[in-house]
């Protein structure tokens, strides 16, 4: 009798997030039978909710059971670090985000592109605040926590270093957009950069993942205030700047912004080769019996 063929491990990785995202669409389209208020345009938002809740109660068995590890928030980053260390790490955070946009906002002020909003909706601070905490934290948990680990286990740091940037950056790429060949490339190489820089920011606060938090949220809710609650831009407003969409614009595609980030990267791989510190997707707090980051 033959012996059933061994499911390669990258086979449950590749499938994991899509099946736990068809349950999670699936459990909202029956709750809309049941509750049939929930209004149309909300079910989008609705299932990723969901599926990122499933996600979350599910991620601590597959890290014990898949990377072999009993303290699994230590090894995805969440917790398990000095304070100090942890407030350090999301101030640097903030100020990065907040100095990135800092010199694009004053630029897109000081040049005319922009127009002083008098008249803010309703909602908007609870928009800007859910943008900071939920995709910030939801996911750079998943990108930098789960996803650089999986493959860090699966391939090596090296490959997983560069992979999770990739598929951050593809997982951002809007395809039905009517972008250029020329602005999705912008856009596309804007986004890896900025997955590597956050993969090394959080190499660079041992392990935590609070740091990439504030700086990735703080630049998606900071623009979002910056053009859709402060400012009015101008369709004007050069994309080299603001980078590619238009009216729903990405400065991360921009000239501008992939020169800095490219700086900044270059920046903090130096540090990384000053400290001959290996760039790592997971942090195993097992090995040693306790938490490595914790002292």
């Amino acid at each position: 009798m033959r012996s059933i063929r061994k499911i390669p491990r990258w086979v449950h990785s590749v499938l994991f997030v899509p099946l736990l995202y068809l349950f999670g669409w699936i459990s909202v389209r029956f709750a809309q039978l049941l509750f049939p208020y929930i209004p149309s345009n909300k079910v989008d938002l609705a299932v990723t909710l969901v599926t990122f809740l499933i996600f979350l109660i599910l991620l601590p068995t597959w890290v014990k059971v898949r990377w072999g590890d009993p303290f699994p928030w230590k090894s995805l980053g969440v917790v398990g670090f000095r304070k100090s260390r942890l407030s350090f790490g999301i101030l640097k955070g903030l100020f990065l985000a907040a100095s990135l946009l800092g010199l694009i906002g004053v630029w897109v002020v000081c040049g005319n592109w922009a127009q002083w909003e008098t008249d803010f909706y309703r909602g908007a601070l609870f928009d800007v605040l859910f943008l900071f905490l939920v995709v910030g934290f939801g996911e750079e948990l998943i990108f930098r926590g789960w996803l650089w680990g999986e493959l860090n286990h699966i391939a090596g740091p090296r490959f997983a270093f560069i992979t999770q940037g990739v598929i951050f950056s593809l997982a951002h790429t809007r395809f039905d957009s009517d972008f250029g060949l020329t602005s999705r490339f912008s856009l596309s190489l804007g986004l890896f950069l900025l997955g590597l820089l956050l993969a090394v920011r959080r190499n660079l606060d041992n392990g935590s993942i609070w740091g990439c938090v504030a700086l990735h949220g703080g630049l998606v809710a900071g623009w979002f205030a910056f053009s859709k609650i402060l400012f009015k831009i101008s369709p004007s407003a050069p994309a080299w700047l603001i980078g590619p969409g238009g009216h729903n614009s990405n400065p991360i595609g921009g000239v501008f912004a992939i020169s800095v980030l490219i700086c900044l990267l270059a920046y903090q791989l130096k540090a990384f080769d000053m400290s001959r510190r290996p760039l790592r997707g997971e942090w195993s707090a097992s090995s040693k019996g306790a938490n490595p980051y914790s002292r």
